[in-house]
């Protein structure tokens, strides 16, 4: 009797120990599969703050120093626009049980470019405003402003200038484009020439006072002719004076007159060729 139940017991005792060391190896198992995850992520840690450049493209492998095979992208970057600057809170994955939350920032740090249009513009002329001094433009983000960095500079004198143009994108990246000038000071006068003094002209004749006369300039191609003759009268005999004035786009002005004679013809002259040919040739 004693012997069965020592019998009975040996079993209960060989079960117990086989649960625990199947338990055990259960344990055990389990142990070394957490270990191997947990040395894995250690290995391939996940980078959780990535930033690119607007424009730029990024990807899985930015989110890990080494992308291990199963990993992925839980959130749907398929909407991201990496044109436009922004910040995205993203979640990654790898194997069964790590995820981590990501942040993706997508900044503007790139100045705008663009081209200087060299200027030429006398020293009366408006100052060309900033725009105009610079061409091909391009910024990502846009062009925000165009000015001039350092103001107007004084050209009262005339002469060459490099005057900076600074050019600024939305999120204040700026290029300084430096551009050319040459300012004209025009000093010097229009010059009026094929001008006719003392003419003899017969009473009644018109008389066309721009006829031969020629107005130049060194820089303005069409300077402004005044002509007053006011007090002409060709019915009246007698001399008179007619007054030239030229003026350039500078301002700079050059005056002339001239004396026409105003003679009384008579009848005898007008009965004879040679006095048709002698007024004639005077008129020329």
């Amino acid at each position: 009797m004693s012997g069965r139940k020592k019998k009975a017991g040996n079993t209960r005792a060989f079960r117990i120990v086989h649960i625990c060391v199947a338990v055990l190896f259960c344990i055990l198992a389990i142990a070394a599969a957490s270990l191997a995850a947990v040395k894995d992520f250690y290995i391939k840690p996940v980078i959780t703050d990535v930033t690119i450049e607007a424009g730029g493209t990024f990807s899985l492998e930015d989110f890990f120093v080494t992308k291990p095979e199963s990993a992925r992208f839980i959130t749907d970057v398929s909407g991201i626009n990496t044109d436009i600057p922004a910040v995205y809170g993203l979640k990654v994955a790898f194997d069964r049980y790590f995820d981590q939350e990501v942040r993706l920032t997508i900044q503007d740090t790139t100045a705008p470019v663009g081209k200087a249009v060299k200027q030429e513009f006398f020293t009366i002329d408006p100052f060309p405003e900033a725009q105009k001094c610079v061409t091909d433009l391009y910024d990502l983000s846009g062009i925000a402003e165009v000015k001039f960095r350092d103001g107007i500079p004084d050209i009262s004198a005339g002469g060459d200038f490099v005057v900076p143009v600074s050019v600024t994108d939305p999120y204040r990246n700026s290029v300084v484009i430096d551009v050319p000038m040459h300012v004209i000071k025009d000093s010097t006068p229009p010059v009026i020439s094929g001008l006719k003094t003392n003419q003899m002209v017969r009473s009644g004749d018109e008389v066309d006072f721009r006829d031969g006369v020629i107005v130049t300039d060194d820089y303005d191609p069409e300077p402004v002719l005044n002509i007053d003759a006011s007090k002409f009268d060709y019915n009246k005999p007698g001399k008179y004076t007619v007054y030239y004035k030229a003026t350039d786009r500078s301002g700079n002005i050059t005056e002339e007159q001239i004396t026409l004679e105003v003679w009384q013809s008579s009848a005898s002259d007008l009965k004879t060729k040679e006095a048709y040919k002698y007024a004639d040739k005077i008129l020329k």
